[in-house]
């Protein structure tokens, strides 16, 4: 959620109004976590008196919508979901937007910057100020930008296929808020214009992947996830410096091996071995029934030594 002057704004699911995640990034701009094919509302909040009604305007992805959005300058505690508005005979209503993979087209580029992966939702904020007055009526069916909002072809760079799935875009959905019903009998409105300009605000939002792919989020640390999964055994921990001794093999010969002093684990610790090994234990009674009481003397063998 971002609080703009008066306006707390967001985006959210069309169905049951949650949010969706967002992220800040080095130099403050906010973007969107989303998945393709969810169909969302952008929700308006007014949350504090203004000097003036407010005038705001909305673009989808550089694409303007027909339509603005009036509040009040006192407090109204009604959340708006904005969407495509359409008015039909019975009253107005908004229809959901959508988010899609949109059409992509393979060309050399040398220019590519990975924030092109990434769609845009810009809220324009002007002070409304009263124009014209015009009649309205019962009977009335118009579109407002529904045709305008449609997915552009996005160009990617050659040889890099996977782009397409990283590259979000908007367009219309199925889900439609309820209509808000008008008088049935004709009368007069006032109509506003916008006039001074107090602001824009700019909401980016794109996949998880498209995020990764310019730099918004940063990849998992796999390494810090597997310590915090599976911390390391302290068994592993133990820092046991062997000794070097030469043994005679029996065919003759002498060799170097590391000899590990491993008296002082507990027993029935397990111990990573090295890959040319052998054991030392002190035991000052020998138990004839535990195997590692028996002492290791040289001469080893090959088989002996090796893990």
């Amino acid at each position: 959620m971002v609080q703009f002057g008066a306006l707390q704004i967001q985006l959210v699911q069309a169905i049951n109004k949650e949010p969706f995640k967002e992220h800040t990034s080095a130099n403050g701009d906010v973007y969107v976590e989303v998945e393709p094919d969810v169909e969302y509302f952008l929700s308006v909040h007014k949350t504090s008196v203004t000097d003036s009604h407010l005038y705001v305007k909305y673009q989808i992805d550089d694409e303007t919508l027909d339509f603005c959005s009036i509040f009040p300058r006192y407090l109204n505690d009604e959340k708006r979901f904005i969407g495509l508005y359409q008015e039909k005979k019975g009253g107005g209503s908004d229809k959901a937007l959508k988010f899609v993979l949109p059409p992509t087209i393979e060309r050399r580029r040398s220019d590519f910057d990975p924030r092109e992966l990434v769609g845009s939702i810009r809220i324009d904020i002007s002070e409304a100020v009263v124009g014209s007055v015009r009649s309205h009526h019962h009977d009335f069916n118009e579109n407002h930008s529904e045709q305008s909002v449609r997915p552009k072809t996005v160009t990617i760079p050659a040889k890099s296929p996977q782009l397409k799935e990283k590259v979000v875009r908007s367009a219309g959905g199925d889900f439609r808020t309820d209509p808000v019903p008008v008088p049935e009998k004709a009368g007069v409105s006032v109509r506003f214009e916008p006039g001074s300009p107090l602001g824009s605000l700019t909401l980016r939002y794109c996949c998880a992947k498209g995020l990764l792919e310019a730099g918004i989020l940063q990849s998992a640390d796999i390494w810090r996830f597997l310590r915090e999964e599976k911390p390391a055994d302290p068994c592993y921990e133990l820092n046991v410096q062997p000794k070097r001794q030469k043994i005679h093999c029996e065919n003759g010969t002498v060799k170097d091996v590391d000899l590990f002093d491993f008296s002082e684990v507990p027993d029935g610790t397990p111990v990573l071995k090295p890959k040319v090994w052998c054991v030392l234990r002190q035991i000052d009674k020998p138990n004839q029934s535990d195997p590692r009481a028996t002492p290791v003397t040289p001469p080893f063998t090959n088989t002996e030594r090796h893990a």
